[in-house]
């Protein structure tokens, strides 16, 4: 959606669609996705919201988050804790320009916008919108949090190492339009109760990264290992009893990297593209049955592993033109970076969109490097780590993950050199605006055969994990033309 389009929509008479304007700040495990072309599974925000517990908190530095991949807001703090400094904007990324900018504070703001109170239910998903001389009026089907639970946000908290200190009840979140600095009116400002789980709704429409948007990420296949007959869907449940050892040569690992225990050996990328998968366009929420433990979510519309092979094609863009023979353009986006590698395959719209079809038309790169769009303006080129040996289809390339993850939780260090002129922002295991981290959207050239036969076909694109038990899935529409020549995906 173009900035202007959107920031027109957000400012709608209406207190949900202005909520769903804080995705931004909503830190959830929502993995990664292709985004050029478009994927069926990126969806319009029109269809819903999920969800996501968040905690604000006083520190020293200034406002600390901790965010959830989840509903609730287990103990031992959230998914990832971020600190910012009271009062100062936290702009959008360049390669993000449909996201906000927004800024926290400790007192109410001079300039609010419009006001939606969260504190009386924590949840900005239900509350009502607050104008002068309105009343608020508690949605029926919440329920106020007990007396206990409301004594529990008094006092001093350790949120995963920072320092956090509580002087006062409440916190306020301003959001402010895309690319705007903070510098034009504020559309919305949340008040939160400190130390309180909330739940913030988040949209599709704006989520994560390029490649996440529309829930695209959300469709997956959990607890995959080579060896098995299919997936187990249980996030507890890594590989079933006949999961065989790794065929991937080491010098291509992402994850574990010399450790004493091979904790990753059953994972799906050490055996790239041999792990059976739920579904090959992935299914919603990873998984048939509640998945929500490591970050799964059915997109709003659908219900727990519902197949992405089945949904239709996206009727508010047009399939992507290329010409067999030619060589095309692709990219994808990382919300959390489980290492591992990928690859792209083709299978005609006719026919039914399963691994073997896709298997039997492995694509390969055109490129011996991949182009990292930075989230801060600029491309980083990164010398590619193809492998062909112990793959499926065999022969067939699958492309490492070319952006390390952290190693360690303190994320002081990646898991293997980063590509030279990719610095501390642009590595890691997920975005974190407080540090300026954003995790590059990955671009690669593909090398389309010459015997295509011109017709619709489906681009599948397959992220096999290391780090997880997990392989992501997206799959788009694309028209090919007979001729050659260079085509990028629109």
């Amino acid at each position: 959606t173009p900035c202007g389009s959107l920031l027109r929509w957000a400012m709608a008479d209406s207190p949900l669609r202005s909520t769903l304007l804080l995705v931004s700040l909503a830190r959830v495990v929502a993995h990664g996705s292709t985004f050029v072309p478009r994927p069926r599974n990126a969806e319009p925000a029109s269809r819903g919201s999920i969800p996501y517990g968040v905690r604000l908190y006083a520190a020293d530095s200034g406002v600390a988050m901790a965010t959830h991949n989840q509903h609730l807001c287990p103990e031992g703090g959230g998914y990832q804790t971020e600190v910012y400094p009271t009062g100062q904007c936290v702009p959008n990324p360049t390669t993000q320009p449909e996201r906000p900018s927004y800024l926290f504070s400790l007192s109410p703001p001079a300039v609010a916008g419009r006001l939606v109170d969260c504190t009386p239910h924590d949840n900005c998903t239900a509350a009502s919108l607050l104008l002068p001389g309105k009343t608020q009026i508690p949605p029926s089907d919440t329920r106020p949090p007990d007396a206990e639970s409301r004594q529990s946000v008094e006092g001093v908290y350790d949120v995963e190492g920072v320092e956090t200190v509580e002087t006062g009840r409440n916190a306020w979140l301003t959001v402010f339009p895309p690319s705007s600095n903070c510098s034009r009116p504020p559309v919305t400002t949340y008040k939160l109760r400190r130390g309180a789980c909330t739940q913030l709704p988040v949209t599709g429409d704006t989520y994560w990264t390029g490649g996440c948007r529309g829930w695209a990420c959300q469709w997956f296949s959990q607890g995959c290992a080579a060896g098995c007959a299919s997936c187990t869907g249980d996030a507890k449940v890594d590989h079933c009893p006949t999961a065989t050892a790794p065929t991937l040569p080491d010098r291509f690992r992402t994850f574990g990297i010399g450790e004493a225990t091979d904790w990753t050996r059953t994972h799906p990328w050490r055996s790239p593209g041999a792990a059976p998968v739920l579904d090959a366009c992935g299914v919603a929420g990873g998984a048939p049955r509640d998945n929500s433990a490591p970050g799964g979510h059915p997109p709003p519309g659908h219900a727990w592993g519902a197949r992405g092979s089945l949904l239709p094609p996206l009727a508010s863009s047009a399939p992507a033109s290329w010409r067999a023979g030619g060589v095309v353009e692709v990219g994808w986006g990382i919300a959390a970076n489980h290492g591992g590698g990928y690859a792209y395959r083709l299978c005609p719209a006719s026919a039914p969109l399963t691994e073997e079809c896709f298997q039997a038309n492995h694509l390969p790169f055109a490129d011996a490097a991949s182009t990292l769009r930075l989230g801060g303006g600029g491309e980083v080129r990164a010398p590619a780590a193809d492998v062909s040996k112990g793959t499926v289809p065999a022969g067939g390339a699958w492309r490492r993950n070319p952006v390390p993850a952290c190693r360690g939780g303190s994320c002081d260090a990646p898991q293997f050199p980063p590509p030279a002129g990719c610095d501390a922002t642009c590595w890691g295991t997920s975005d974190n605006a407080s540090i300026g981290r954003v995790l590059p959207v990955i671009v690669d050239r593909l090398k389309l055969p010459v015997s295509l036969r011109p017709g619709r076909y489906v681009l599948g694109f397959r992220w096999d994990c290391e780090a997880t038990s997990q392989v992501w899935a997206s799959c788009s529409d694309v028209t090919i033309l007979s001729g050659g020549g260079v085509s990028a995906a629109q």
